[in-house]
């Protein structure tokens, strides 16, 4: 005896299992990315010599990882520099190496001070 299925039913089974190999992909994928997300490290460096420049930053922080971004806060109308910096590091870990390492360091005869940030240095343009 031949059994006749309805098309709805055969369709409700198809995406049944569709979603079933889908829910399984998405799960797959997510873990694949969760395991090779790394945070970025975004840092503050305060109290610094009018005289450092970016390249002087970089230099100081490469040491201890990659410097994704370095840049120095300046004065709009004068362009002297307010002796602050933000850089980012790609590597959380290699971020806060640097930053047990620097804080409170000498830099050209000050003491500059070196911390985390919770946001991205862009954010807060106008």
């Amino acid at each position: 005896m031949k059994i006749n299925y309805s098309p709805w039913i055969i369709l409700f089974i198809y995406l049944t299992r569709a979603t079933h190999k889908l829910k399984y992909l998405q799960n797959e994928l997510l873990t694949i990315l969760h395991s090779s997300f790394q945070a970025a490290m975004n840092i503050l460096v305060s109290n610094l010599s009018t005289h450092i420049i970016v390249s002087d930053l970089v230099q100081l922080f490469s040491v201890y990882g990659k410097v994704s971004y370095a840049a120095i806060v300046r004065d709009k109308t004068s362009g002297r520099s307010k002796g602050t910096a933000f850089l980012e590091m790609p590597s959380e870990a290699e971020g806060e190496q640097a930053i047990l390492a620097l804080h409170q360091c000498l830099l050209d005869g000050k003491q500059i001070i070196v911390q985390e940030i919770g946001y991205k240095p862009g954010e807060f343009n106008n």
